[in-house]
């Protein structure tokens, strides 16, 4: 996630929740978290109804779009905020994305990327895959991603980016230029999946309570964008069918979408 890196000294406290642990509770992955983050999980539930099935939703489209791109011919990827890896200890069993996209595409390449001390090393110690390169870096500074994306992958060739539920954590100035340096850094080609929190469905005060409890709970802001503040975010890039998409509804063709309720029940 891009959040605020600790200082070298901070030692971690695991009653304090983090963005990448709340994820991981809002989908379901009890063993993997603890009291006080499936605490504040359950708080979010509480200020967001449905929050949980929201989560759980994007990562089973992140899985869909990622194995539909590998059945492409994808083979170089970066992960940017990729948070902690859970290898199907949530409750849709859901394998890391890496794994889903190696089974097609054994020797591929994958840059993992994220701001958090703790995620990189989760993922330094679990992501076993021979192609994998970590690292740890703030997407609001996007040329230094684009530097580490240069270093382990080959830029002249396409490249699919992943932003999965991350460029809400940036303010416009810092998403635009993002996205802006990924345009220019990528091959033609190269595609782009990226998921973001709207508040379709949800009127004012939900959406602005849901903000606030959250910044309570991390320290961190969420940029509750429209559709149309997201399309303005994706303008250089050349948005492919369906476009703008619930992920709920995102399926490419030949790909199942995963049930969540069954899953929960299974």
């Amino acid at each position: 996630m891009t959040t605020d890196t600790p200082p070298l000294g901070h030692i971690y406290d695991p009653t304090a929740p983090t963005p990448s642990h709340t994820y991981a509770a809002l989908r379901g992955a009890d063993k993997e978290t603890t009291f006080h983050q499936r605490a504040a999980a359950r708080q979010l539930q509480e200020a967001i109804p449905g929050v949980d099935e929201v989560v759980q939703e994007n990562a089973a489209a992140l899985a869909r779009a990622v194995s539909y791109l590998a059945q492409q011919g994808f083979d170089q990827w970066a992960d940017l905020g990729c948070g902690k890896p859970l290898s199907g200890t949530d409750v849709l069993r859901l394998p890391n994305l890496v794994d889903v996209a190696a089974r097609f595409q054994p020797d591929l390449r994958w840059l993992a990327l994220d701001s958090d001390r703790l995620v990189v090393t989760y993922c330094r110690a679990m992501l076993h895959h021979h192609g994998v390169r970590v690292e740890q870096e703030d997407l609001r500074q996007p040329e230094t991603v684009a530097r580490l994306m240069h270093m382990h992958l080959s830029m002249a060739r396409p490249v699919a980016v992943v932003l999965g539920a991350v460029v809400h954590f940036l303010g416009d100035e810092d998403a635009r230029h993002l996205m802006d340096v990924l345009y220019t850094c990528l091959a033609p080609g190269s595609k782009v999946v990226l998921t973001h929190v709207t508040g379709e469905g949800l009127n004012e005060a939900q959406v602005t309570a849901g903000q606030e409890k959250y910044y309570r709970l991390h320290g961190v802001r969420i940029h509750v964008r429209t559709r149309q503040e997201i399309s303005r975010l994706l303008e250089l890039f050349s948005v492919e069918d369906p476009g703008l998409a619930r992920t709920i509804d995102f399926i490419p063709s030949g790909l199942e979408r995963i049930p969540i309720r069954d899953a929960r029940t299974s």
